[in-house]
């Protein structure tokens, strides 16, 4: 408090004073409201539960940080201030520096980072910054939130979306794949069934004979490129026997070496002559889907693709990528080219369904996936041998088996005959002659019919004329499926074989609770057409045979 003394001219100096003691008075109460207000910030920056940061904008200096701060890095208030935001932080500078860019303009700001733990953990976080000035200094204050569980969430999400919509493109491309089957394989019944039956017609030594067993093989090799396609398809049961790989790798390579750029080298090994049991079609995949990724490795600057098969032998169990591989005869196959090579992150994940490196629209993430579950399947084992720049090595190992004496046999024994009347139903012309002509060869009397409708109409007038009925699966009018059931309602006893190019509604299961015998997968193989009927026709007989004399 101030005080006047009443002398002369002391009520001009009265304004001032009064002036002076409201200024005095003023900052009082702003100093006050100011510490009031520090107080609070105070309070609110220590007891709050979320990360916050104080950092200077001009280097980053970390200045202060609260107790939600100290815990969620797992450091001391002192260690924290003795470091700045760029060393906790393992986003690029770049996002950092943009950060501080925003205070100075006076701009709150808001972006994504990642920042390191004491115990080596990264976090992805959401930061809040926003201009402050304490004791007259211009700061960052920085909330900080973990989000790193809602980015695993969103990534595992969209992963899960990527995987959807690679399996609807599957289901899509497996439907093409089974109407191209279908065609494909009515076709090659046709071109195989009349070769293979005008093949015994000429000598050994006849150009002719030679030239049919040309379209032959040939009419062989579509049929596999079909079942080729069936399978990427994931629409194909292919069936396992004991299969020469060298010959395999050979065809493969022929035709990668169309597809693959001139300027990467094919340089092939291929010595082992070992069998081992398994599916060409799916040895066909593993080696396919290994060389295109070697080459798409090399794709842009070239190099070497080396492709080895040889024997190998392990005097002990061996552990390869969860595969445990006992003691005995091996093939080694090994594919190795001079690319980009791959991180051990990589490695470790290349195998998993729908990883990919390739760009969008570039890689399916099934190639390796494939390869893996076909070899455990085989009892095999594969190991990556890779490094950044240096390329890498694929090396699989598959159980060798014992050479098939039982299939040579097969191809040598002629099929047997018969004298029984069989009903061959088809809406492919071409197909019910070249079946006519050769079932008409092995004995039988055939009937043929075009028409489903026709068929069932000239079953129905003679029912005990037929021993066998053979039908096409796809026609108009009535499938095969329906036009048997009707069949068997005249006659359950009667015998009946399904042919089929390729259909989803076959299966062993569906044909045996319809009453179907069996199921013949188009193209026929003449022997083995040969011995499904007699073997069809000799077991229907001796089921009558029981069934009558239980009844006497």
């Amino acid at each position: 408090m101030t005080y006047i003394s009443k002398n002369n001219g002391y009520l001009h100096k009265l304004p001032s004073v009064i002036e002076n003691a409201n200024y005095k008075s003023r900052l009082a109460r702003e100093h006050d409201a100011l510490t009031e207000s520090e107080k609070r910030y105070r309070t609110l920056f220590e007891s709050n539960q979320i990360v916050m940061l104080l950092t200077n904008p001009e280097n980053g200096q970390i200045v202060d940080a609260n107790p939600a701060a100290e815990k969620f890095y797992g450091l001391t208030h002192k260690q924290l201030i003795s470091k700045t935001i760029e060393e906790i932080s393992v986003s690029d500078s770049k996002t950092i520096v943009n950060g501080y860019n925003n205070i100075t303009e006076n701009k709150p700001s808001c972006l994504l980072s990642r920042h390191q733990c004491s115990d080596d953990t990264i976090c992805d976080v959401e930061i809040y910054n926003s201009p402050i000035e304490i004791d007259g200094k211009p700061l960052l204050h920085s909330i900080i939130y973990n989000i790193t569980d809602q980015i695993k969430n969103l990534e595992e999400k969209e992963k899960l979306q990527k995987q959807l919509m690679q399996a609807q493109k599957m289901e899509a491309i497996g439907t093409l794949a089974g109407g191209i089957a279908h065609d494909f394989n009515n076709i090659l019944t046709a071109i195989i069934g009349f070769a293979q039956l005008n093949m015994n017609s000429f000598e050994e030594d006849s150009s002719i004979k030679e030239d049919l067993k040309e379209i032959h093989t040939a009419g062989l090799r579509a049929r596999d490129l079909v079942q080729q396609i069936l399978s990427f398809a994931r629409q194909s049961d292919d069936e396992v026997y004991s299969i020469q790989p060298i010959h395999i790798l050979k065809e493969a390579l022929k035709l990668l070496r169309s597809t693959v750029p001139s300027s990467i080298d094919i340089r092939q090994d291929l010595v082992s002559k070992s069998y081992n049991i398994g599916s060409g079609i799916q040895m066909h995949q593993v080696i396919m889907n290994l060389c295109t990724n070697a080459a798409h490795a090399m794709e842009k600057d070239g190099g070497v693709l080396k492709i080895s098969l040889k024997d190998a032998v392990f005097n002990e169990k061996q552990e390869m990528l969860g595969m445990e591989l006992k003691s005995g005869d091996y093939l080694e196959l090994k594919v190795s080219d001079t690319g980009n090579g791959m991180s051990q992150e990589t490695c470790e994940s290349i195998f998993e369904p729908y990883f990919t490196t390739k760009p969008m629209g570039e890689g399916t993430g099934m190639g390796l996936a494939t390869v893996y579950g076909i070899v455990k399947q085989y009892g095999g084992g594969l190991q990556v041998d890779s490094e950044p720049g240096k390329g890498s090595i694929f090396t699989i190992f598959l159980p060798v088996s014992i050479d098939p004496k039982k299939k040579q046999e097969q191809k040598t024994s002629p099929p047997p005959t018969g004298v029984e009347r069989i009903l061959i139903i088809d809406d492919e012309i071409s197909i019910t002659k070249m079946l006519k002509k050769t079932i008409d060869k092995l004995g039988y009397e055939t009937v043929v019919e075009t028409n489903s409708l026709n068929a069932l109409k000239l079953f129905q007038s003679k029912p005990d004329y037929f021993d066998l009925v053979i039908t096409d699966m796809t026609m108009p009018m009535l499938e095969g499926d329906r036009l048997s059931k009707e069949i068997l309602k005249i006659k359950p006893d009667i015998p009946i074989l399904l042919c089929t190019g390729f259909s989803k509604k076959v299966s062993k299961d569906t044909v045996s609770q319809i009453g179907i015998k069996g199921v013949i997968k188009k193209p026929f193989d003449y022997n083995k057409l040969g011995k499904i009927i007699r073997t069809t026709i000799d077991h229907s007989k001796k089921v009558s045979d029981r069934v009558k004399s239980a009844v006497c």
